[in-house]
């Protein structure tokens, strides 16, 4: 019996010392997970073409509980979105990081008010480097996942502006429960804020990004694999060691490991060695282009030396995005990173970081569009930009803007071939056009630029013929007249009568 109450004894004292009493980074340790299969749907969505639009749809449908992870959380409109909620009853809880690069900004003590005082809880961690997961929990049901903070720059009310991200919204009980969970686990270590400022209004930025990209349901079996930094960020590296054909890199930044090579890069080029073409973009704003051309050089000249199908290149300003603050990557067009980890030593090894590996084709297919789009973007000759699908009616005149190609060494010729006959017909950047007849009609513009070359982009005019519908609907009424007027003459023949 002594031994038995001895043996308890000693399993409560190791249970104590195993509890952290405060947060660092080494103590918060959670369990890796298995992968989640499920036949469900998803929203895909890019930044800034379609992240707003899909992040208040995710919000519009909460009905009791919304859980908002972020490493900054800058916006009023998406407070203002989120007080109402918490005003309805819903419960809201929201955990930023406590001490940003910069500090806690006056937006994000804006926005941080505007929830509290509608009933929310808001709490701070600083038990990291840095709290810099991008998720939030819906009903306990469906996760959205980003690269994205919860502000302008990732959510801009008009598409026009902001950055380039990727993200995802699962319709998945045991991932989002996963999350949930991992949000509770890391709520133990934040403490409460009690932010009282100036709300701060808000007016809408604009720019000049041309939105391509929709957001897309896409349906069908899934298998997502959870990541989170610092516990198991080594699944990035097995995700590089099981690609076969293609590994599609966009990066915010890449950056080495003190005096050592990013371990990233180091499996990268080793899939190059295997004979996987690796294409890599990273941002060129004025804070990343010295050192992430620095990068693109180093892993160019490797390229070129060991004669590898490899490549990285810098994004362009005039692509139009604020910057490219993605944190993507794609394994042979069927298994996606989608993920707040930027690459360097701190964001691996010592932040909190949140991703999933998606696999499913319809995803791959989707991120490798946008992917390979950027990508055209970034080749030293025109790129040609015919606009956006659309739906126009017989005899409307509508208008094709091919102002939005672009080259850094000038575009010369605009031509456009208006009836899909490889004969382009008409010349200039901006045409107008009318289609008599109703169809599908693809129309392909074509830009030179100065050296001579070209490039082509189409678009699908869907054409209605309206005036049917208008004929019948002109009919109905008429019919509606008959029995009026059948009673307006017997009522005169009653009233002639007496």
């Amino acid at each position: 019996m002594v031994s038995r109450l001895s043996a308890l004894l000693v399993l409560c004292i190791l249970i104590q010392f195993a509890v952290p009493l405060q947060g660092t980074s080494e103590d918060i340790i959670v369990p890796a997970v298995e992968p989640f299969y499920s036949y469900t749907d998803a929203v895909l969505f890019t930044s800034p073409d379609s992240s707003y639009h899909t992040l208040f749809e995710f919000l519009n449908h909460t009905r009791s509980e919304l859980l908002v992870a972020s490493y900054q959380f800058n916006c009023q409109y998406i407070s203002e979105r989120i007080a109402e909620l918490a005003v309805d009853g819903i419960e809201v809880s929201v955990l930023v990081d406590g001490e940003p690069v910069g500090g806690l900004s006056g937006s994000t003590l804006s926005s941080l008010t505007r929830i509290q005082r509608a009933g929310g809880s808001v709490n701070v961690i600083s038990s990291f480097v840095h709290f810099h997961g991008k998720y939030m929990v819906r009903d306990g049901t469906h996760l959205l996942m980003t690269s994205e903070n919860f502000g302008q720059n990732g959510f801009s009310m008009e598409p026009s502006y902001g950055n380039r991200g990727w993200g995802i919204v699962v319709n998945c009980t045991s991932l989002a429960g996963h999350y949930r969970d991992l949000y509770m686990h890391d709520q133990e270590y934040s403490e409460p804020i009690t932010p009282d400022v100036n709300l701060e209004p808000y007016e809408p930025e604009t720019g000049y990004y041309h939105p391509r990209f929709n957001s897309k349901t896409v349906h069908g079996l899934f298998r997502i694999t959870p990541v989170q930094a610092p516990e198991t960020s080594h699944l990035l590296l097995d995700m590089i060691r099981d690609a076969e054909h293609t590994i599609y890199v966009q990066q915010y930044y890449i950056r080495d490991w003190g005096n050592e090579q990013n371990p990233i890069v180091v499996e990268l080029k080793e899939a190059a060695h295997r004979g996987v073409r690796v294409s890599i973009q990273m941002d060129s704003t004025w804070f990343n282009r010295n050192q992430n051309g620095k990068m693109a050089d180093s892993i160019n000249r490797y390229a070129r030396e060991h004669d590898l199908d490899m490549e990285a290149r810098l994004m362009e300003y005039r692509q139009g995005f604020q910057s490219v603050h993605n944190k993507g990557m794609i394994v042979d067009r069927s298994r996606v990173l989608i993920s707040s980890i930027n690459w360097n030593e701190n964001s691996y090894s010592n932040n909190r970081e949140t991703a999933l590996i998606v696999e499913n084709r319809g995803v791959g297919e989707y991120f490798s569009n946008v992917f390979n789009y950027d990508w055209k973007t970034l080749r030293n000759r025109p790129v040609a930009d015919a606009g956006i699908d659309r739906e126009v009616t017989v005899g409307e005149v509508f208008v094709l803007d091919g102002t939005y190609s672009w080259e850094q060494r000038n575009i010369t010729a605009y031509e456009w071939d208006l009836n899909g006959n490889g004969v382009f017909d008409r010349d200039g950047d901006v045409i107008h056009w009318t289609f008599q007849q109703p169809g599908t009609y693809r129309i392909t513009l074509r830009v030179t630029d100065r050296e001579g070359a070209t490039d082509t982009d189409s678009v699908f005019i869907h054409v209605t013929d309206v005036k049917v519908h208008q004929e019948r609907g002109s009919f109905y009424p008429i019919l509606l007249l008959v029995p009026l007027l059948i009673f307006f003459v017997w009522l005169s023949k009653g009233v002639a009568e007496t």
